[in-house]
């Protein structure tokens, strides 16, 4: 029995539940109501060697071992550009970055394309489509609902999502949270200073011992509004090409380093800023302890 699904019934008012797909049989046989699941099942990988994590979780702490995420976050210009929203997802009724948060809204159980472009016209204003990728005409209240949203504010890539890869917009998506896979922590706060993309986090993570290749010394240190203990730590950047120690061109791809010199050097360095990081954290810890033995006795 063929089926052609009926478009109108894939939309519902925001709050309203989602009614099931209506399915026309082609060949004269009636209809007969479809269950709409909210998503496709996702095939995760096995979880490794007890790392943080079950399911997708061993994924993620395998490429952040075996280098692939700090190499990521050191090659690319991740947090030079800025993005906007550019797209608007019917199902999820929101606005959407394209770059930031793309992924996260293919619905392919739904049997349609459920997303809509919207570009902006020469004087920088939106121009909302009438019609979806797949042809259907959009009904008022949808249109309505795309045209509410905004599409001209920039948007600061002020995030860095360790499973995934890729740097993003807090503001903007909020689907990368991995906790549910046992990734606490795997999105990082990205913030400038001295004109340098730093990561800010408390330093004992649980990617941090992967991640001295990548990360600098602390350029600042304080505590947040809740009086959290936390840390700026710059980016070790270099061009693809060029030496990650000198910055000179090497000899052949996809060497990192011009020479043997260059590439014990770099590892020294990169132990040596492990030793520092675990020392700090190690009097921070002391010093944490003995305020509490402090209080204990005062009380």
């Amino acid at each position: 029995m063929a089926y052609m699904l009926c478009w109108p019934n894939l939309f519902c008012r925001r709050g309203a539940a989602a009614p099931p797909l209506r399915a026309d049989c082609v060949d004269g046989g009636g209809y007969e109501e479809l269950p709409v699941s909210e998503e496709p099942h996702v095939q995760r990988g096995p979880s490794r060697g007890g790392e943080p994590g079950v399911g997708g979780g061993g994924e993620a702490t395998f490429a952040v071992e075996q280098q692939v995420v700090p190499r990521i976050l050191q090659v690319e210009d991740l947090f030079s550009k800025t993005c906007r929203r550019d797209h608007f997802c019917i199902k999820c009724q929101r606005a959407f970055c394209s770059h930031c948060c793309g992924f996260h809204h293919i619905h392919i159980n739904w049997g349609v394309n459920m997303v809509v472009r919207v570009d902006l016209d020469a004087g920088g204003r939106p121009v909302f489509p009438t019609h979806t990728m797949d042809g259907h005409r959009i009904p008022r209240f949808i249109a309505e609902e795309i045209a509410a949203e905004d599409y001209t504010s920039r948007l600061a890539r002020d995030a860095f999502c360790l499973h995934c890869g890729v740097a993003f917009s807090a503001g903007d998506c909020s689907h990368h949270d991995h906790r549910a896979e046992g990734l606490p922590d795997a999105v990082v706060r990205v913030e400038e200073r001295g004109g340098r993309p730093c990561v800010r986090c408390a330093g004992t993570e649980w990617w941090t011992a992967h991640m001295d290749v990548a990360l600098g010394d602390p350029v600042h240190a304080g505590e947040d509004e809740r009086g959290q203990y936390y840390e700026l730590l710059p980016v070790v950047r270099f061009e693809h090409g060029n030496c990650l120690r000198c910055g000179r061109a090497v000899p052949r791809l996809p060497s990192t380093f011009c020479s043997d010199l260059c590439n014990q050097t770099h590892h020294r360095e990169t132990e040596e800023r492990r030793r520092r990081r675990e020392a700090r954290h190690a009097a921070l810890a002391s010093g944490a302890v003995q305020r509490q033995l402090r209080q204990l006795s005062i009380s």
